[in-house]
């Protein structure tokens, strides 16, 4: 038996997705999360003890950054699953 399922996203979605995932400021909020990632803890209280709204603003942009960076874990996700789905009906080796 066939999987069906309908698509998961509109032509319209995709459009948003991309323009939106290749925005400056998209890339600049990446940017913020790796260097974040990349300080240790005395840096950062040194950035949040000396400019309080540039760490409340980085704080922001990160978690912005978190919630685009989950969006794009699960639609990862939904078309893993959908296309392992397509390719068992073939009986074929599962992706991973």
């Amino acid at each position: 038996m066939h999987n069906v399922f309908d698509a998961a996203i509109t032509d319209d979605e995709v459009h948003q997705l991309e323009s939106f995932a290749g925005s400056q400021a998209t890339g600049i909020r990446r940017r913020l999360a790796l260097l974040a990632a990349s300080q240790d803890a005395d840096k950062l209280r040194e950035i949040r003890d000396h400019t309080p709204d540039a760490f409340a603003d980085l704080v922001a942009m990160v978690g912005d950054f978190h919630t685009h960076a989950a969006a794009l874990l699960d639609l990862a996700t939904v078309a893993e699953a959908r296309l392992a789905q397509i390719e068992a009906e073939t009986g074929a080796t599962p992706m991973h």
